[in-house]
């Protein structure tokens, strides 16, 4: 079965959610799946606790704009990347799982995922940045990953332009 079909199964199953750009009339250009979990943070009728009502909206109008086609500061690099890159591969970078950068307003917030094809991500955790064990967060992400897609892993790029249309290098 294609990562495709395997996408549109837990689609339908209500294991994945399609993120729709919340502004009416607003085409999706890119693919933007998640799990429950994260899908519990940006749907629209979401009820986040007071202390990150806001990182929680913040996390919303980033997969917004991710959907919508802007322009995205995509970082290559692990360790060499842009402090205003939204979208950042993660060490080590054979795991093939990237993380949806929300630096303000603080708590920061990574989104972790991966890349189904050119265009189309699919993110399965979140973690709050402070204290974050990224070797942990990136290894549970790939588990989740393996466990939605057992016959398929995450896309692994050799440049920018193969994750995302309409981004500069960051």
């Amino acid at each position: 079965m294609s990562i495709d079909a395997e996408i549109g199964k837990h689609i339908s199953s209500q294991t994945l959610f399609v993120i729709a750009p919340a502004q009416p009339g607003k085409p999706s250009i890119r693919d933007v799946i998640v799990t429950k979990e994260i899908w519990e943070m940006v749907r629209d009728d979401a009820t986040p606790p007071d202390a990150v009502s806001h990182v929680w909206g913040r996390a919303r109008a980033k997969l917004d704009a991710i959907a919508s086609g802007g322009v995205l500061l995509f970082g290559l690099d692990p360790f060499n990347k842009s402090i205003g890159s939204n979208v950042a591969r993660t060490h080590p970078v054979s795991s093939g799982i990237l993380d949806v950068r929300i630096r303000d307003p603080k708590p920061a917030l990574r989104i972790f995922g991966g890349a189904a094809k050119k265009d189309a991500i699919v993110l399965v955790s979140f973690a709050y940045r402070d204290n974050l064990n990224f070797q942990k967060e990136v290894s549970r992400a790939r588990g989740l990953w393996d466990m939605l897609f057992p016959k398929h892993s995450p896309m692994i790029g050799d440049g920018h332009d193969d994750y995302f249309s309409n981004l500069l290098p960051g």
